[in-house]
């Protein structure tokens, strides 16, 4: 029998060389895509003026990444020093019960060149269960009425925000300020003073006394007339 020895090493060396091109091809598919997540627990509901953390799975040139939010919403972005994480800033408040997207505005790419497109991936939260002040509320006749978490905004050093609640079952009264501080005051059916919230204090709980007679009118206003515009929660603690 004839042996073609040339021709099998040949044959040898093509399969080899194509084993190790194959091999090449699925380690670099095996490379980690890129992508982002949010901060925390992403079925927690958030705040009316939320700080959205997104993480990429790795470090980005900080000059591509620009985000978008639908609905749209006004906003800022911070970046950390790594420029995987980026903190989203809402300015402007949220309604309640509202579900919000945000994705990259355009491709933003990684600094070993992995691009992520606006279609690759994107993030969703949800605000908390709140309504939001509706203006004029500056006086009783037009206070809003309170019976649940409210948001509002005070818009200048001297705007007052007005609300009206049965007291029955309450327990007490609790303001959260943001980029001010708010303050608040509690007033009888005749107007009279009834309680206030401390004026030192961003956030602060009054006790409502069991058995008050309704209805109560709560006043918010600037506790500093001198940096008064920015954004509060006002809310109910019920009895257990």
């Amino acid at each position: 029998m004839k042996h073609h020895f040339p021709e099998l090493l040949f044959h040898l060396f093509c399969a080899t060389v194509i084993t190790y091109l194959c091999s090449c091809v699925f380690d670099s598919d095996e490379s980690p895509m890129l992508d982002m997540s949010i901060a925390g627990e992403p079925d927690d509901s958030v705040a009316a003026l939320p700080r959205i953390i997104c993480v990429f799975s790795s470090e980005m040139i900080d000059s591509t990444v620009r985000f978008s939010i639908s609905p749209p919403r006004d906003f800022y972005r911070l970046s950390n020093s790594a420029h995987d994480t980026f903190t989203i800033v809402i300015t402007e408040l949220l309604p309640g019960n509202s579900r919000h997207v945000i994705r990259p505005a355009d491709f933003a790419v990684s600094v070993d060149g992995r691009a992520l497109s606006p279609e690759d991936d994107s993030i969703v939260f949800c605000t908390a269960d709140y309504r939001l002040e509706q203006e004029p509320n500056d006086n009783p006749p037009t206070a809003d009425t309170l019976d649940k978490s409210f948001c509002g905004a005070l818009s200048t050093a001297s705007d007052t925000d007005q609300y009206v609640c049965d007291p029955a079952g309450m327990k007490a009264l609790y303001i959260i300020s943001y980029q001010t501080r708010a303050s608040f005051s509690v007033h009888d059916s005749t107007l009279a003073v009834l309680a206030l919230s401390d004026p030192d204090k961003s956030s602060d709980v009054v006790a409502i006394e069991s058995g008050s007679e309704g209805p109560l009118y709560i006043k918010v206003f600037a506790a500093n007339r001198s940096s008064g515009v920015g954004y509060y929660e006002l809310g109910i603690l019920l009895q257990e």
